[in-house]
């Protein structure tokens, strides 16, 4: 009887752990994607800011090797100058993504592979970005000036 329950209490064990371990998992993703956000929003905003103080257009992508920018949005976030971007000629600012995240351009935006605040001190367009990890998706929209809102994801 006793090897009986001791065998019971650690299946137990296990199923708990399992369910526990899962929650755990989806916690630290739900992490990592408001860490993605956050940086995304301190970038785009010390982009804006630095556009302003320097009078000249700043450029915002994500790159793998922190020196051009990468079609796909993942790895850091660099904010640079350039004269025939996405060539960048000098790096303002780089922020690494959490690993995993990556980030979509949904709509709107220049049809290159970065953003840019132009000299006016505004971009294009609105537009929106989806910013996800796995299966987890949260959904930002960019104001011309800069302004971020998390919207819900169409």
């Amino acid at each position: 009887m006793q090897i009986l329950e001791i065998m019971i209490a650690l299946a137990l064990i296990a199923t708990l752990s399992l369910l526990g371990l899962s929650s755990y998992q989806d916690w630290r993703e739900q992490q990592a994607l408001s860490q993605g956000i956050d940086l995304l929003r301190d970038q785009i905003e010390l982009a804006h800011t630095l556009n302003i103080t320097r009078g000249e257009s700043v450029y915002l992508c994500a790159s793998l090797d922190s020196q051009t920018c990468a079609p796909n949005w993942q790895g850091s976030i660099i904010v640079f100058t350039s004269n025939a971007p996405p060539a960048v000629d000098s790096i303002l600012s780089i922020t690494p993504l959490p690993p995993g995240v990556q980030i979509k351009k949904v709509s709107h935006f220049h049809k290159g592979d970065y953003l840019r605040f132009m000299n006016t001190g505004e971009m294009i367009d609105n537009g929106n970005i989806q910013i996800y990890l796995n299966q987890k998706v949260r959904c930002l929209n960019i104001t011309k000036t800069g302004i971020t809102h998390e919207v819900n994801c169409t």
